[in-house]
């Protein structure tokens, strides 16, 4: 998180996307180097499921309420969320 904030320009944001049991851990590693969670979004793969994955985006600054997300991939094996089509429909031909 040192050398990402080194890089980014004083308004820049570095999001990741990394295991939703390394939240914690992550959040903790950008706050010691002065940077907060803007938004966090919890990937559910199905909805029965809990999230598996979290995409967060870092900035620095002082502490304050990150905006929060979530995004559903297939309602139902096979069948993905209109939300997922969208933000991948420039890298699938399928949709």
């Amino acid at each position: 998180m040192e050398k990402s904030k080194k890089l980014l320009n004083p308004e820049g944001r570095i999001a990741l996307i990394f295991p939703k049991n390394q939240l914690e851990r992550w959040t903790f590693a950008a706050q010691a180097a002065g940077m907060f969670p803007a938004r966090i979004c919890h990937v559910f793969t199905l909805a029965h499921k809990d999230a598996s994955r979290v995409m967060v985006e870092y900035q620095r600054g002082e502490p304050f309420e990150p905006k929060m997300e979530s995004i559903l991939i297939e309602k139902s094996p096979g069948e993905f969320s209109e939300a997922y089509k969208d933000i991948t429909k420039s890298l699938y031909t399928k949709w």
